[in-house]
C-alpha cells in the first residue's frame, strides 16, 4: 500500500504544521521548566537541592517504567484503530490506579523492611517526604492513560496547552508554598502533588466526551497492549532509569562530608535534568512524527523520518553547541557561584545531548514500524556501556565522581544512537549519509516557519 501524492503532501504539511506548534510548546515549557529549576534551587540550596533529587527517586522511576508499556502500546493500538481508545482508555486508567497503589506498598515496606539499605541508598532517613511523595504514584500512572488516548487522536495542540498549564501551576503553588507557608523542601513535594492532580483532571476532561469510558479492565486488551508495549518498556526502563541509577552509584561513591555528597547529587542530577528540558524542544518532530507515519507505507514513513532527523540535527546542534557555550555565566548570573558545576558537568553531556535527539526521531520511527525491540536493545546497551563506565571509573579516581558520571552519560548517549541509527537505515534501506547530513533544501524550509506560525494563529482566532 502507497500513499498518493496528495496524500503524501497533506502529511507533510500536517507535520510541518504539528513540529513547528510542538516546537513552540516545547519551547514555552522548556522556558517555565527553567523558571522552576532556578527557583528550586534558589530556594533550596545545593544540599537541600541534593536532597530533593533522592526524594524524588521514587517517583522517576515509578513515573517512566510503572505502566509496563501500556500508554505506548495504546498509542500505537489507538492510532491505528481509533474505535478501540475507550476500552483502551478505560482498562489503563483502571490498571493505572491499581499499579500506583502497588508501588505505594513496595516504597512503604522497602523503607520499613530494609531501613539501613533505604539509607544507603537515600543517604538521609527522612521517611516524610519519601511517603508524601508516593501520593503521587496513581496520580500520574492514571493521567498516563489519558495522555495516550489524546496523543492516539493525534491531539497534538491540546496535550501542548496542558502542559502548558500544569507548568504554570507548579510554579504557582511552588512560590505560594515558600513565601505563604514559609515551605521549601514538602513544599515542592506538595506542589509536585498538587501539578500531578491537576493534570490528572485536566487530561480527563479533554478525554470526556469523546472515549466512551467503560468501567471495567478487559483482560484480553491488557494483554494485547502489554505484549506489544512490553518491549518498549524495556527500552524506557533502561533509558529513563540512567539518572536515577547514576545517582545512586554516587552516593555509594562519594566519600566527601554528607553535605559535600547531597551538593554533588545535586550538580549531577541538574545539569542531566537540564539536558531532558531541551530534549522535547529538538524531539518536537519526533513527538509530531509518530501518529504521521503509523498507518503509512514504509517508503514514505522512512523518507519522513530521514527528513525529520536532517531537522532535528540542526535544531539540536544549534540548541546545545549555544548552551555549552554560555552554561557557566547562564549558571551564575540565573543560580549563583554555588552552583557552577553544574556547568561543567552540562558541557560534558551537551554531546550526548544531541545524540538523544535524533535517537528520539528514530526510537519514534521504529516504534511506529512496530519493531520496538530494537529499540529496547539499544537503550538497553546505552545505559548498561554507561553504567560500566562509571563504575570503573569510580573505582579508579576520586573526586572527580560528577566528571565521571558525565562522561558515562556522554558515551551512553552516542552508543543508544549509534545502534538505533543503524536500526533504522537497515528497516527502512536508507543511507546514513541521507539521514544526517542536512541538505540546503532543509535550510530553505525553515523560513517557511513564520508561515507556520501565522497560519496557527489565525486558526486559533477562527479567522
Amino acid at each position: 500500500m502507497t500513499s498518493s501524492p496528495g496524500n503524501q503532501t497533506i502529511e507533510k504539511s500536517s507535520l510541518a504544521r504539528d513540529t513547528v506548534g510542538t516546537t513552540l510548546t516545547n519551547a514555552a515549557l522548556f522556558i517555565l521548566g527553567i523558571i522552576i529549576w532556578v527557583i528550586i534551587a534558589r530556594l533550596l540550596g545545593p544540599v537541600w537541592r541534593g536532597e530533593l533529587a533522592l526524594v524524588m527517586l521514587a517517583p522517576a522511576i515509578v513515573m517512566k517504567t510503572g505502566s509496563f508499556g501500556y500508554d505506548q502500546g495504546m498509542i500505537v493500538l489507538g492510532g491505528k484503530n481509533r474505535t478501540s481508545l475507550g476500552p483502551l482508555t478505560g482498562t489503563g486508567v483502571l490498571l493505572g490506579f491499581f499499579m500506583g497503589l502497588l508501588f505505594i506498598g513496595l516504597l512503604l515496606g522497602f523503607m520499613w523492611g530494609f531501613p539501613k539499605t533505604f539509607w544507603n541508598i537515600s543517604q538521609v532517613w527522612l521517611p516524610g517526604p519519601f511517603m508524601i511523595i508516593s501520593m503521587a504514584f496513581p496520580l500520574h500512572l492514571m493521567t498516563m492513560a489519558y495522555d495516550a488516548a489524546i496523543y492516539a487522536e493525534d491531539r497534538i495542540a491540546a496535550r501542548n496547552l496542558k502542559e502548558l498549564v500544569i507548568n504554570i501551576v507548579m510554579i504557582v503553588v511552588i512560590l505560594a508554598a515558600f513565601f505563604l507557608f514559609k515551605l521549601q523542601l514538602f513544599g515542592v513535594i506538595g506542589a509536585y502533588i498538587i501539578a500531578n492532580t491537576v493534570s490528572l483532571g485536566y487530561s480527563y476532561l479533554l478525554v470526556r466526551g469523546r472515549i466512551p469510558l467503560p468501567g471495567t479492565i478487559d483482560i484480553n486488551i491488557t494483554r494485547q497492549v502489554v505484549r506489544l508495549g512490553f518491549p518498549i518498556y524495556l527500552a524506557q526502563l533502561a533509558a529513563y532509569l540512567m539518572l536515577p541509577v547514576m545517582m545512586i552509584l554516587l552516593s555509594f561513591s562519594l566519600a566527601g562530608s554528607h553535605g559535600e555528597n547531597l551538593a554533588r547529587i545535586a550538580f549531577f542530577t541538574m545539569a542531566y535534568q537540564m539536558i531532558e528540558r531541551i530534549l522535547p524542544v529538538t524531539r518536537s518532530v519526533a513527538f509530531a512524527l509518530l501518529p504521521k507515519i503509523t498507518g503509512g507505507s514504509d517508503t514514505d514513513a522512512s523518507e519522513l523520518t530521514a527528513k525529520a532527523s536532517r531537522q532535528t540535527f540542526l535544531t539540536s546542534l544549534l540548541l546545545f553547541i549555544i548552551l555549552a557555550i554560555f552554561m557557566k555565566p547562564i549558571v551564575e548570573i540565573l543560580l549563583g557561584s554555588r552552583f557552577i558545576p553544574v556547568a561543567g558537568a552540562f558541557a560534558i553531556m551537551a554531546a550526548g545531548g544531541i545524540a538523544l535527539s535524533m535517537a528520539g526521531v528514530w526510537s519514534a520511527h521504529l516504534l511506529a514500524r512496530t519493531r520496538p525491540y530494537e529499540v529496547a536493545k539499544a537503550g538497553i546497551i546505552g545505559v548498561l556501556v554507561a553504567l560500566v563506565i562509571a563504575w570503573t571509573g569510580f573505582q579508579n579516581t576520586m573526586g572527580r565522581e560528577v566528571q565521571i558520571a558525565s562522561v558515562a552519560v556522554l558515551i551512553g548517549s552516542f552508543v543508544n544512537a549509534g545502534f538505533l541509527l543503524n536500526s533504522f537505515c537497515r528497516a527502512g534501506s536508507i543511507k546514513a549519509v541521507k539521514v544526517l547530513i542536512p541538505t540546503m533544501a532543509d535550510m530553505r524550509e525553515w523560513r517557511r516557519i513564520p508561515g507556520f506560525i501565522t497560519e496557527m494563529i489565525r486558526r486559533r482566532h477562527g479567522n
